[in-house]
């Protein structure tokens, strides 16, 4: 037995990743400011799909959502509803995403506040954001680790003028593996699947020491294409395939129990296609904590290393609290990344904040293990017990 002949298990959703940035446990534990470890960049609110289940563009959701209407981005239809249930919205610069000057100058920021890594997300699709590829630019000339989360149908563009570098991982939202149920779950034209797929494809060669992976939200429409979705994309060439529910509150995803019972069973069934490389993640745990409440940890650790920033350039401590006023602590229009950091307002947010007052935490694994490592005695009683 050596430590070198440890094999390689690319457990990245592992929830002690923490352990390696114990200098800023340390500065937490003296009461200090900590710079976030990784940025989740929302560029653009406007989104092609219309994907029934999207938490981000429902105005139900969390009684707050995205909104279309104080920031006239709302479409025809919508104004002709009101917002009601889930608007489209429509695609308008500097309105329906962050202002060019932001964005742009954001890659310098995080390089002078020493950010190591950003993820290029979506309330809406990144790649249709009107200066996609000059951001990509901006962030290839700084040592930031680099993903992007997409729907792939419109990824070409940035991949003909690529200076995507240091990119680490890409996961393309299918929560499909056929154009019929694509088109279902994501409302656009089965055409939009192929295309999808092509880019995938692409991606996968383009970048060959990047984890490129599928989502898979799992609904009604869907749940019998799991065992079929991760041999699908096995045979493409991707290295992982993520398996979720759909986030709310009454812990079923809107499924029923005996579709709850064949999801399991499939994602059980696709972790055996988990070898030479490629890897199933099914996170059947968050429909428990999706109705859990936040009980079991007191200490909101992960905003301190992961922020969101909405399409809005306001600052958020995650994806569940984003576009909830209530939850925003800084916004780049008027500050700049190190003013907000270090800023006397998220000082006062930090100490005014209470995670009972959040929605249900799907992150509260890696809470608990923040809050292990920063009090151990606390969380664990003896720690020399191994």
């Amino acid at each position: 037995m050596k430590i070198d002949e440890i094999k390689e298990y690319h457990d990245v959703y592992n929830p002690y990743k923490i352990a390696f940035h114990m200098s800023d446990i340390k500065k937490l534990q003296n009461g200090e400011l900590v710079v976030p470890k990784q940025l989740q960049i929302h560029l653009e609110g406007f989104c092609s799909n219309d994907c029934w289940f999207c938490a981000y563009r429902n105005s139900n959701w969390q009684s707050k959502g995205m909104n279309y209407f104080n920031d006239n981005w709302a479409s025809p239809e919508d104004m002709i509803s009101g917002q009601k249930g889930k608007p489209k919205g429509r695609l308008v610069p500097e309105i329906s995403g962050i202002p060019k000057d932001v964005a742009l100058g954001l890659p310098k920021q995080m390089a002078d506040l020493g950010i190591p890594a950003t993820e290029v997300t979506g309330s809406g699709e990144p790649t249709l954001y009107p200066y996609a590829r000059q951001f990509f630019d901006e962030l290839a000339k700084y040592d930031i680790e680099t993903a992007l989360v997409t729907n792939g149908q419109h990824l070409q563009p940035l991949l003909d003028g690529c200076n995507i570098q240091n990119l680490q991982w890409m996961r393309f939202s299918m929560d499909s593996c056929t154009a019929e149920t694509h088109s279902k779950v994501h409302g656009v034209s089965k055409s939009m699947f192929p295309i999808a797929i092509a880019n995938i494809k692409r991606t996968v060669d383009m970048f060959p020491n990047a984890i490129v992976g599928i989502s898979f939200i799992i609904t009604k429409d869907n749940y019998h294409e799991i065992l079929r979705a991760a041999e699908f994309y096995k045979s493409i060439g991707c290295k992982s395939i993520r398996f979720s529910f759909e986030y709310e509150t009454t812990g079923t995803a809107k499924l029923t129990s005996d579709m709850i019972d064949f999801a399991r069973t499939a994602i059980k069934q696709s972790k055996e296609l988990a070898r030479n490389g490629f890897k199933v993640f099914g996170q059947v745990e968050r429909l428990d904590n999706y109705i859990k409440p936040n009980t079991d940890f007191t200490f909101c650790g992960y905003q301190m290393f992961a922020w969101n920033i909405g399409y809005n350039a306001k600052v958020y401590p995650c994806c569940i609290m984003i576009y909830n006023d209530a939850f925003e602590f800084g916004d780049l229009t008027k500050q700049t990344l190190e003013e907000i950091v270090f800023g006397e307002a998220r000082k006062k947010y930090i100490e005014k904040f209470n995670v009972l007052k959040c929605h249900n935490c799907w992150m509260r694994d890696k809470n608990i293990a923040i809050e292990t490592i920063l009090k151990p005695e606390r969380r664990l009683g003896h720690i020399n017990y191994v």
